[in-house]
């Protein structure tokens, strides 16, 4: 499997095509990194994958955009393109190929370098992408097996100090623990209807009981006839063999969804869309926290509650997005609500972002923000189609230990895309060193990249 460079500028990070780009002095043991952490600097990286954009010609081939992290955050400046290049998985660009889906990150060979898997919709699979000193290199590796990816779910499901990495592969997830440098076969665990043709599923993972183990929520519903059935929330919880058995916490639809310790109290928390059933049809969120047995009752949050911003009608896609992360290092997670169909003012579809903060006893709307493109310090206009908050992603790209939160505007300048990255503070989240860029920044502009649409979480 082999990557290039779209782009290279004096700042640019390089591709070392087919090697390690690591000098050999580098081979002693190090802290791994944390996820996106491409060069290992202790900062984040923004990536971003765009698997709709025109490559050479092609349309919808795909690419893979990293703004890299830096003592002021983001920094566009420093970045590196890639996209499917030569012979193997993920394969060569072609009409429609789709690479970029939903990318994914950890430090698989523990080597102080976050590596980045990549996949390619139409049925080239999945691969790693291995992280250096310089960012992302030409040491790549398949995902053996792996015929359909639309992107990994990561975690550490044995709890044995080493990332493991999920994907779907037709009616079952191919689980490879520890791939290391050299993915191994995977672990299969079948998906078995309850009542439909098959299985669709949204993938989220971390530590629900707060055991060191990642245990992983499936928010499934059966196919048929592209119509769903039998919804529900699945729990696998990580053990030393790796995931157990299936429990069904909850049966309800669920759009989406997202996990971090809101509350504190040293376990993750699981957010979710749940599709609107109220009177106004309006979207709302669930949110399950987490116990020693795995996960709590459903707690709902909407936009009619007293605090909470935004516009509370059907139609604005609240929670189309989610995100869970600790914007003011005080231990306890903020929610990031991403509306990108909301209305600001009168401009339809131009989209908003909610943020609620985490406090001892759960989300508070104590201190909650409304985001858009109309706040002040925001550069741009809302306009309509924007769909500011189409994804929203936490990262920290200054490296201080506070959440930095990263929004995909996809809509911009007629599906363009554009990223916004607002700092964490003592505060919470500011737009004082907001960082904002789009592909001209990235030198990819004109591909209809759509920049924003699937951002590294």
């Amino acid at each position: 499997m082999a990557f290039r460079t779209l782009t290279t500028a004096a700042a640019a990070v390089t591709v070392a095509l087919g090697a390690l780009a690591v000098p050999a002095s580098a081979a002693a043991p190090r802290k791994p990194a944390l996820p996106g952490d491409f060069n290992g600097d202790g900062r984040r990286d923004v990536a971003t994958g765009a698997p709709n954009a025109a490559v050479g010609g092609l349309r919808g081939a795909g690419l893979i955009a990293v703004a890299y992290g830096s003592a002021k955050g983001a920094n566009p400046k420093q970045h590196q393109v890639l996209t499917a290049a030569g012979p193997g998985l993920p394969g060569s660009p072609e009409d429609d190929a789709g690479f970029g889906q939903r990318p994914s990150s950890a430090d698989f060979d523990k080597d102080g370098y976050a590596d980045l898997v990549v996949s390619q919709g139409n049925g080239n699979g999945t691969g790693i992408v291995y992280g250096g000193p310089k960012g992302l290199t030409g040491r790549t590796a398949t995902l053996p097996g792996t015929t359909y990816g639309d992107g990994g779910t990561v975690g550490d499901f044995d709890g044995n100090g080493t990332a493991d990495v999920i994907v779907r592969q037709g009616d079952a997830l191919l689980v490879y623990r520890n791939p290391g440098a050299k993915p191994g076969t995977p672990q299969t665990i079948a998906l078995v209807p309850e009542n439909g043709e098959f299985v669709r599923t949204k993938a989220v993972a971390a530590d629900f009981n707060g055991d060191h183990r990642t245990d992983l929520v499936l928010l499934a519903n059966d196919d048929i006839d592209g119509e769903p059935q039998a919804p529900r929330i699945e729990l696998r919880l990580g053990t030393a063999s790796g995931l157990g058995a299936r429990q069904v916490v909850a049966r309800r639809m669920v759009d989406g969804g997202a996990a971090g310790d809101v509350n504190g109290d040293g376990r993750a928390d699981l957010v979710y869309a749940r599709d609107g059933d109220d009177a106004s049809g309006a979207r709302s969120i669930g949110i399950r926290y987490g116990t020693a047995k795995g996960l709590g009752p459903e707690h709902v949050v909407t936009q009619a509650a007293k605090g909470v911003p935004g516009s509370h009608a059907a139609g604005d896609g609240w929670g189309r997005s989610l995100a869970v992360g600790d914007t003011d290092h005080d231990g306890r997670a903020d929610i990031a609500i991403g509306a990108p169909t909301a209305p600001v003012g009168k401009v339809e579809q131009a989209g908003t972002v909610t943020v609620l903060r985490g406090a001892k006893g759960g989300w508070t709307a104590t201190g909650a923000k409304l985001i858009s493109q109309a706040t002040a310090g925001v550069a741009g206009a809302a306009e309509k189609g924007d769909l500011f908050g189409y994804d929203v992603a936490f990262t920290d790209a200054d490296g201080d230990g506070r959440a930095d939160l990263a929004v995909g505007n996809r809509g911009e300048n007629k599906a363009e895309g554009r990223i916004y990255v607002f700092p964490g503070a003592k505060a919470g989240l500011t737009v004082k060193g907001l960082v904002q860029f789009g592909p001209d920044s990235l030198g990819i502009g004109g591909r209809q990249a759509e920049l924003g649409a699937y951002l590294l979480h």
